[in-house]
């Protein structure tokens, strides 16, 4: 009896483990979930854009005649419209780029007295060419879709047209018209937000500084005297690219 009942425990123990492999087989097997390919922004590539903004602008004529010294100061601020195009390159977090841009506005100066007072009541006026540009390179810091950079380099301009009218008639007129170019030095900063892959918004500050030019203003009667224009602008701007 007793090696009954030791042959049938040996019997089940026996079945009992034949059947673990079975059921196993027979569970559900799930395969580990493949890995999702996640591409963060980046802001390598071309762009094209657009803005506007204000400038706010000084434009300051001095003449250096011999006893018939004056001085002309007018702030032009106005409206402007830019268009630019730049390429950028990101390693890592750094970004650096180069950038293009075509500014027009209003640069005209108002007529105002120039003069040293009775009887010397001049009436002068400045325009400066209503184009200008900039050549500059980019530097920035990028957060995934926020880009803070700085910037700087050329700013190309057109001349500034000036006149002096006296009440003293043509001998004491002067007038000042070519088409010579300037150049100066453009410095800034701003941020740029990539609202899409492709559509990035922008808020900037720049400086431009056409420095000082000299030249010589011409009387209807052939005489001369030396003049010097100096010009700055600070531009606020918000604009939209498509990035390629």
């Amino acid at each position: 009896m007793r090696l009954f009942t030791t042959s049938c425990l040996a019997l089940a123990t026996a079945l009992a483990a034949s059947t673990v492999p079975a059921r196993a087989a027979d569970l559900p097997f799930e395969a580990p979930a493949e890995a999702i390919a996640v591409s963060g922004f980046t802001w390598s590539g071309v762009y094209v854009g657009g803005a506007i903004g204000y400038a706010f602008s000084d434009l300051d004529v001095k003449n250096r005649g011999l006893g018939d010294r004056f001085s002309y100061k007018n702030s032009v601020d106005g409206l402007t419209g830019t268009a630019f195009v730049g390429v950028n390159y990101q390693f890592d977090a750094i970004v650096v780029g180069a950038e293009a841009d075509v500014t027009i506005g209003d640069f005209g100066g108002k007529s105002k007295s120039c003069g040293n007072g009775a009887p010397f009541n001049f009436t002068c006026k400045a325009n400066a060419d209503d184009l200008f540009g900039t050549v500059r390179g980019r530097i920035g810091y990028a957060f995934d879709r926020i880009l803070v950079f700085g910037t700087g380099g050329l700013a190309i301009g057109g001349d500034v047209d000036f006149k002096r009218d006296s009440p003293f008639g043509a001998p004491f007129d002067f007038r000042k018209k070519s088409s010579g170019t300037r150049y100066g030095y453009a410095v800034g900063g701003g941020v740029d937000y990539a609202v899409t892959d492709n559509v990035i918004v922008r808020a900037e500050y720049q400086y431009v500084d056409f420095g000082k030019e000299k030249f010589t203003s011409r009387s209807a009667v052939g005489g001369t005297q030396p003049v010097e224009i100096e010009q700055d602008a600070h531009f606020v701007r918000a604009g939209v690219a498509y990035k390629f």
